[in-house]
């Protein structure tokens, strides 16, 4: 079943991208491609939670000592992932409005139910 939902995710994306590959009228457009619901990071892990039937403890690590630990990291491992993704992300804020994607392109993406 996890494949069959990452499948559909893939779509999403994928005919995004076929989209605007068969549209020569379409040139320096920013779409947002995002799902049809907007989740704080603290919502989307209890969706996840609840939708996978899991009962979890949620320990809240003050973000300063998570990223002083996450560069000590990237020194020692000489690799960036962590202070360029998961600690960055959630304090992204940038617009997840898809309705010029849902206009233009015809982007329907898949709810998170669908997904997990």
């Amino acid at each position: 079943m996890a494949s069959i939902n990452r499948a559909c995710l893939y779509i999403d994306v994928v005919s995004v991208i076929i989209n605007l590959l068969e549209r020569p009228d379409i040139n320096n457009r920013i779409y947002n491609i995002a799902g049809p619901e907007s989740f704080t990071y603290n919502q989307f892990i209890d969706k996840v939670l609840k939708l996978r039937h899991l009962k979890k403890i949620k320990v809240h690590i003050p973000t300063w000592i998570f990223g002083v630990l996450a560069r000590i990291s990237a020194l020692i491992l000489k690799d960036n992932f962590l202070i360029n993704g998961p600690i960055a992300a959630p304090y992204i804020r940038e617009s997840d409005d898809i309705s010029l994607a849902a206009k233009e392109l015809s982007f329907k993406p898949a709810k998170l139910e669908d997904l997990i």
